[in-house]
């Protein structure tokens, strides 16, 4: 093989590998949105008694924001919890309680009630 030829078979390998890996990054960002919209379904709403009886400015109880297209981010801090409430994302609100962690998704109604216990 001449110089020339392996340049033009490196070339023509590096990009079948970003056509790859491009492809499997489509397909693990599809992964990704296909789990969002579960999440949704996965998780019980917080009824009247929890609401109320959960300490919102506690750092203890964290936001959890799922983005749409998949980075996670948390709050644990007031204004930061604020931020992310005023955001599009899906919100998880954690909360330990005295056995276990308590794990509730926030609906948008639920958003605006939180701020305004903030």
């Amino acid at each position: 093989m001449t110089p020339g030829e392996c340049e033009r078979w490196d070339e023509a390998q590096s990009a079948r590998l970003q056509e790859q890996r491009a492809a499997w990054e489509r397909r693990e960002q599809e992964r990704v949105t296909d789990q969002l919209a579960g999440v949704r379904l996965a998780f019980r709403r917080f009824d009247a008694e929890s609401f109320t009886a959960c300490p919102w400015r506690s750092p203890r109880v964290a936001l959890i924001a799922i983005a749409a297209d998949g980075p996670v981010t948390f709050a644990c801090a007031v204004q930061e919890k604020r931020d992310l409430l005023r955001s599009e994302y899906i919100i998880l609100a954690a909360w330990p309680g005295e056995w276990s962690q308590h794990v509730f998704l926030l609906s948008d109604q639920d958003k605006v009630a939180v701020l305004t216990a903030l």
